[in-house]
């Protein structure tokens, strides 16, 4: 079963991966590699070829994880995922360099909190953020989130939550 979210944004939809769609995310990956390194992610080493991009789809390591494509009418341009565990989840996103400052991960983000705390009944959502990605660290803002703190075991990442 593929999950389909609306958002408030016309036309744009989080959509969860299926087979299909791992060309559009390897596409969109390869003209982003640059910019997915910037602040030490590590989306752009996972998925060197076209296949690891189909098998993290196939046969993710995490099952329980939530990965969305943000699909503006049949354009991809973001992911946005929630790592949920008992009553809580962690946030993800990343949008592409011609996408950022847009909208989009805001709108994404406020969309899957809200599936997030209706449908699977998460009270709190947590985020990473690199203390130096100011444009991360407003999209946060913007969803309701708060910093308090530096990430446990990390002298880069801000750590960010919020209660639903």
């Amino acid at each position: 079963m593929c999950i389909e979210i609306t958002t408030e944004r016309s036309g744009l939809i989080l959509r969860q991966f299926i087979p299909k769609d791992s060309s559009s995310l390897y596409r969109l990956i390869e003209r982003n590699r640059a910019h997915l390194s910037q602040y030490l992610d590590d989306t752009s080493d996972k998925y060197p070829d076209h296949d690891s991009v189909l098998d993290s789809i196939v046969n993710q390591k995490k099952p329980e994880k939530l990965r969305f494509g943000i699909w503006d009418d049949d354009e991809l341009v973001g992911v946005v995922s929630l790592i949920p565990s008992s009553m809580m989840a962690v946030l993800g996103y990343w949008v592409s360099a011609d996408r950022i400052r847009r909208g989009y991960a805001s709108t994404a983000s406020r969309a899957l909190c809200r599936y997030a705390q209706e449908t699977i009944g998460i009270k709190r959502l947590i985020a990473f953020v690199h203390m130096e990605n100011k444009a991360s660290q407003g999209v946060l803002e913007q969803c309701g989130f708060t910093c308090f703190g530096m990430a446990f075991k990390s002298e880069t990442a801000l750590l960010y939550r919020t209660e639903m």
